[in-house]
């Protein structure tokens, strides 16, 4: 017997969480079919910025994670480690006047508990799809348990794909996906803090690149450095020591919680739905890390998409104009989203004349521009 829901979201990651949770708050029957049966209890993506919060306010799970996170009030500007000043973002508009650090994967589990306290059983864990064909009013999806149970087909008026970068739903409805990696390689890790920075980041900009760095609960701190165009091994030796050379500060290498390599990267789909299918999140377009926007940018996706599906599933509103919109809008956001990230990564390229840079720098943090600069900094209008 073919299995029946209303809405089909591809991917149990954070977007996807979050879209299921607002559509099972309106009452709509949706299922979350995820690869995985065990999460990741890396950190990953860690800042959630105040147009995230929003969202998650709106599902009631924002107090949860503050409760647990760190919220950033301060942003502190060194030029090597000599300090330039200060970004606050007091200026804006509360309750959410600050960015949350908190790793993803207390993030996701937070999402979850709150979906199936809305909608027991809605996430399916173990469920690989494999094929979709449109249907009569919605899409058939033939799904594969990674248990090893025999396939099975789903039906739903709509799937929604919030499934990554290498999305199976945007290649099944042949979306082209334009973009690549910049040249900018960069070394994260997360350590104990031992700066005395307490609540507040702190960026360094340097001769020879960008160190980023951001308070986590626990005690713990993210650790961000640009190693050029040289492709580094990730190696917790090597962290410290750029660190060192760049900041004079020092970390405790032999105590790394965590510690990855990225190459930086951007990505923007061509559209956004196609018939009954709608992509979110990093199945959509992909955003540089530097800026920390990307999770964020697509939680805003799920949220202005959820208002469509229960524009369409309970008011009876005709689908295609509303989708329209939510792809002019999301593709638009994304692009603008992208742009600032290269400016951040621009900003944060080591200079070869270090003095224009830093005048540059004191201007952005100057009280008349620095309103607007932590507006920027922190996704508004996004």
């Amino acid at each position: 017997m073919i299995e029946r829901c209303e809405v089909a979201v591809v991917g149990g990651g954070p977007v996807g969480l979050l879209l299921a949770g607002r559509l099972a708050q309106a009452g709509i029957d949706v299922r979350v079919l995820e690869r995985r049966t065990e999460r990741s209890t890396e950190s990953r993506a860690i800042g959630i910025h105040p147009p995230g919060l929003a969202c998650l306010a709106k599902l009631g799970v924002a107090d949860a994670l503050i409760s647990h996170g760190i919220p950033v009030r301060t942003g502190l500007v060194f030029a090597g480690p000599r300090a330039l000043g200060a970004i606050s973002f007091a200026t804006l508009v509360p309750p959410h006047n600050f960015v949350l650090t908190v790793p993803q994967h207390h993030t996701e589990a937070v999402l979850e508990q709150r979906l199936q306290a809305l909608l027991p059983g809605a996430l399916v864990a173990g469920a690989e799809l494999k094929r979709i064909a449109f249907i009569r009013d919605g899409a058939r999806l033939s799904l594969v348990c990674t248990s090893g149970e025999p396939e099975r087909e789903l039906d739903a008026s709509f799937v929604v794909g919030c499934d990554g970068k290498h999305s199976v739903v945007r290649k099944a409805i042949d979306v082209g996906y334009h973009g690549g990696p910049y040249p900018e390689r960069f070394i994260m890790g997360d350590v104990p803090d031992d700066t005395g920075f307490g609540a507040q980041a702190a960026v360094f900009l340097t001769r020879t690149g960008l160190v980023e760095s951001f308070p986590l609960p626990e005690g713990r701190r993210r650790w961000v450095v640009s190693t050029g165009l040289k492709r580094e091994a990730a190696d917790p030796e090597l962290l410290a020591s750029l660190i060192a050379q760049r900041t004079e500060q020092r970390i405790r290498a032999d105590r790394c919680f965590m510690i990855n390599t990225f190459t930086a990267e951007r990505f923007v789909a061509a559209r956004m739905y196609r018939t009954r299918a709608i992509l979110a999140g990093d199945a959509a377009h992909v955003v540089s890390p530097i800026g920390g926007q990307g999770m964020n940018l697509g939680w805003l996706d799920a949220t202005a998409l959820s208002r469509c599906l229960v524009d369409t599933l309970r008011h009876g509103r005709e689908p295609e104009p509303l989708l329209a919109r939510y792809e002019q809008q999301r593709l638009s956001a994304a692009r603008t989203a992208i742009r600032r990230a290269e400016l951040f990564m621009m900003i944060g390229r080591g200079f070869a004349w270090p003095t224009l840079r830093d005048a540059t720098v004191r201007a952005l943090l100057s009280p008349v521009i620095a309103p607007h600069a932590a507006r920027l900094f922190t996704m508004r209008g996004l």
